[in-house]
């Protein structure tokens, strides 16, 4: 590690490595796990709101927000990546997309921004699991490997539940 990467407290050095060399990372705590996201895809971060239920929506989905007029389709990471439902706490956090702007993930917590990475790697204590169809790469962040998660790739084919389409189409699809 260089010194440009070794001042300031941990997660404030410089971005490098080959994955998304000019990215920074959002890290996340997903059960046990910590994961990053490219912090370029994330528009907001909520903490301390409750979500509005959707009875019709499947089990990937917790709920909804409205943030600023626009209804947000909340899905949870905790059941995409490992199939375990997140429960809603003062320590989980809703990170809001910037695309799709109807899209965001219930997290069990958000860790640190991390800038200061060592790049691309291995991560040996990895076994293919139910998150494995969602992993883009990997970064060592604070001499840990963090799986980078495949942001477009976990959204899929996810559309906003219809309930929340027939209630409150306008605010979803953007009509005014």
């Amino acid at each position: 590690m260089d010194s440009a990467a070794k001042s300031g407290p941990p997660g404030l050095g410089r971005a490098c490595g080959p994955l998304l060399a000019r990215s920074m990372y959002l890290v996340l705590s997903v059960g046990k796990r910590r994961y990053a996201i490219d912090s370029g895809v994330v528009r907001e971060i909520l903490g301390g709101r409750p979500l509005a239920t959707v009875p019709v929506a499947g089990r990937s989905v917790s709920g909804t927000v409205f943030l600023r007029g626009t209804c947000i389709t909340v899905f949870d990471l905790g059941w995409k990546l490992t199939g375990h439902s997140i429960v809603s706490s003062r320590r989980s956090r809703v990170v809001v997309l910037r695309e799709p702007k109807w899209a965001a993930f219930l997290v069990d917590g958000v860790i640190a921004l991390a800038r200061d990475c060592t790049g691309q790697t291995a991560d040996p204590d990895r076994s293919p699991g139910r998150d494995a169809p969602f992993i883009a790469g990997s970064v060592e962040w604070n001499q840990r490997a963090l799986a980078v998660l495949d942001v477009q790739g976990i959204l899929g084919s996810e559309r906003p539940p219809e309930a929340s389409r027939g209630i409150l189409g306008s605010a979803v699809d953007g009509e005014a």
